[in-house]
């Protein structure tokens, strides 16, 4: 291999920080910790990641000199000798099993390894999802309800319901839903992992393509192939309640409220308990330390009762909404509580549930 070409510090920066996600902390296959660089005389292709997924990003390069090829370069020492060049143009120059990057005042060696021992990504073929940033705003609140047991890895994964057109995550004791997913895809329901999703947060997705065992995930020069998580997704659907009391608050009020009675919750069980009346009294208690919280939130339920809940997700389950209002449902201490946003969006529908609590 002979190549040389040139490229801009932060044209290639951005993409190497990208792709430093993906890289695996431990691997037998030493070549995992690279990135495969392929250069082809107009544009640089650069693809590294796990077993599992891996990511290639286009970038705008400038042939100088040379022929195409395809290099493999360890990407954390490339990563961190690309921080610290100059912010100006740099030369990449192959040769041999030696890349030399050469900028304005010196040069810096960098070993190659052999590109051919560099695993191939698996081709995807099956129908394809439309996705845009409202459907991966979803997701990414899904993925705060994600769990990270390996006894149960369905549950470690995001399900993009096709069938239902919901994005649903949950780690059995809280559960996002979500509407927005198109129906008539053709795509069968699939579960997505959460290193997929580092990969590809924060960038703009287009399509999600999903054959028998991977996802193919593409966005303006970049696209990712992942392999599915192989397992059934619970149904989800047959523990949503139909509860038909109702109490209307307001968000911020019952976030901070539980947000301020987690100072006083025990350690070991973070319970918070909602006593619904004439108000919300939000309500906790730590023995040991001497501690006791009661707090008023306005609402407008008549119906009397109390339930413990997990401060700890409940908090996180009204950090997931955005609405001024919410509706919470609730009907006695063996089923779960419902929070759904007050939204004039009648298409818009979210949906959190919280397992109840042993007061």
């Amino acid at each position: 291999n002979k190549m040389k070409f040139g490229i801009y510090k932060k044209d290639i920066q951005a993409p190497l920080e990208k792709l430093s996600r993906l890289i695996p902390r431990r691997t037998t296959l030493p070549i995992l910790h690279c990135v495969k660089m392929d250069f082809n005389g107009s544009y640089l292709t650069l693809t590294a990641g796990s077993i599992e997924t891996t990511m290639t990003i286009k970038v705008n390069a400038t042939p100088i000199d040379g022929e195409t090829g395809v290099v493999c370069v360890d990407l954390k020492q490339f990563l961190g000798t690309i921080k610290k060049m100059p912010n100006v143009g740099i030369r990449l120059e192959v040769e041999g099993n030696t890349m030399t990057i050469n900028f304005d005042t010196g040069k810096i060696n960098l070993p190659l390894l052999p590109a051919e021992e560099y695993p191939a990504t698996p081709k995807v073929d099956g129908g394809k999802l439309n996705v845009d940033s409202k459907v991966m705003s979803k997701v990414e609140k899904a993925f705060n309800f994600t769990s990270d047991s390996d006894l149960r890895p369905a549950l470690c994964g995001v399900y993009f319901d096709t069938v239902n057109g919901n994005i649903v995550g949950t780690n059995g004791h809280a559960m996002y839903m979500s509407s927005g997913l198109s129906k008539d895809s053709g795509v069968e329901p699939f579960i997505l992992t959460e290193e997929a999703y580092a990969g590809i947060k924060g960038l703009e997705v287009s399509t999600i393509m999903v054959g028998e065992a991977h996802a193919f995930i593409e966005g303006e020069n970049f696209y990712i192939t992942a392999r599915l998580i192989d397992g059934n997704f619970p149904n989800y659907k047959s523990v949503i309640p139909e509860n038909d009391v109702k109490y209307i608050s307001n968000l911020e009020a019952l976030r901070t409220s539980v947000d301020r009675a987690l100072l006083c919750t025990d350690e070991l069980t973070s319970l918070v308990m909602f006593e619904f009346n004439d108000a919300i009294y939000v309500k906790t208690r730590d023995k040991e330390a001497g501690t006791s919280f009661k707090e008023k939130v306005e609402c407008n339920g008549e119906h009397k009762d109390e339930v413990g809940l997990n401060g700890k997700y409940l908090l996180s389950c009204l950090n997931a909404l955005d609405s001024k209002d919410v509706i919470i449902t609730f009907m006695d201490n063996n089923r779960p509580l419902t929070i759904h946003p007050m939204s004039e969006d009648l298409e818009e529908n979210e949906l959190i549930l919280l397992m109840p609590m042993m007061i």
